[in-house]
């Protein structure tokens, strides 16, 4: 998956802000929380925005007093606030601070979450966007490299985090119940699938159907986003526009091997030729195929590690990848 956000009208976009899964699980119910722990689920959303989830500089109760006026908004006086109040109230809060009205978490695994976000927030407005998974793989596989890309001050945790998570099978698994999830809603005039290839083909078209879709003007501005935070290509200070190179940049790109490319492609075929990706029926390695199943427990158990901070309970995470 892959994710464009602008500031477009009332809409600011936020730091991803991993609250399901994190923070909150359905099954943990809507139970009011006691105030010393609404303050604490406040504070660690607020320290997100402002240090990132996996750069771990300074302290969550550095933001105490943000927090608790986060807490005292969620809910009217004397009532305690829930834990999808806390969130709403964050989200309100923070767009405020960046100067806009509604917040809008581009949180990755979101997606697994659509239902619950419909459910307690009706007038929310989701934008599911597909890639194709061999440029996701690319993407995911160079991510670790960040640090001479131009991103400063990547902690070497989340370097090998980074490392951790790819692999062609886990990484196109995921991308297939990822898409899946999102496809499950399509049907729901809250929810827009747009594929990355279209916007980066058309990008005036795309986001225009993207500005209806959240219900505001299209500006030409919107188009204008910052040219960095890409696994692929040095960031570029100042400048701006979409890198339409970026479609086919795992065609052109030596950092998949034929042997990747099959397995994502044996993995995820039916999804892949139902949004439109082609399938090139190479032929894998049998040595390189050994190589990475035989890194398969290697990258898993380092990524369980190294991910636990995030996804709470294991269990629940890995069934709702799996669709239940």
């Amino acid at each position: 998956m892959s994710r464009v956000v602008t500031q477009a009208g009332p809409y600011r976009a936020l730091r991803e802000a991993h609250f399901f899964e994190r923070l909150w699980n359905p099954a943990d119910g809507l139970s009011p929380l006691e105030k010393s722990a609404a303050i604490e689920m406040a504070s660690a959303l607020v320290h997100t925005q402002y240090r990132g989830l996996f750069y771990r500089l300074g302290e969550a109760s550095d933001h105490t007093a943000e927090a608790e006026a986060i807490v005292e908004a969620a809910a009217p006086v004397g009532e305690q606030p829930t834990a999808i109040d806390i969130y709403r109230s964050f989200l309100a809060k923070t767009a405020e601070r960046l100067g806009g009205e509604i917040g809008c978490d581009q949180t990755p695994r979101n997606i697994f979450f659509i239902h619950e976000i419909l459910k307690h927030f009706p007038n929310a407005r989701i934008i599911v966007m597909v890639r194709d998974p061999r440029a996701v793989m690319l993407s995911q596989k160079n991510k670790w490299r960040r640090r001479s890309l131009g991103e400063t001050g990547l902690p070497r945790r989340e370097v090998v985090r980074s490392w951790s998570n790819y692999h062609p099978l886990v990484t196109s698994r995921l991308w297939q119940s990822a898409v899946v999830a999102g496809e499950h809603h399509a049907h729901d005039e809250r929810v827009l699938l747009v594929r990355f290839e279209d916007l980066l083909a058309d990008s005036e078209a795309t986001v225009r159907r993207l500005a209806k879709h959240i219900r505001v003007s299209y500006s030409p501005a919107m188009l204008a986003v910052s040219q960095e935070s890409s696994s692929l290509a040095t960031d570029v200070p100042g400048a701006v526009g979409l890198r339409t190179e970026m479609a086919d940049a795992w065609r052109n790109h030596d950092g998949l091997s034929a042997t990747e490319i099959v397995m994502c492609e044996q993995s995820a075929a039916t999804t892949m030729l139902r949004h439109g990706y082609e399938i090139g029926g190479g032929q894998r390695s049998v040595l390189c195929s050994a190589g990475w199943y035989c890194a398969l427990p290697l990258k898993l158990g380092v990524a369980a590690v190294m991910n636990i901070r995030q996804i709470g309970n294991p269990i629940v995470a890995l069934r709702r990848r799996s669709g239940r």
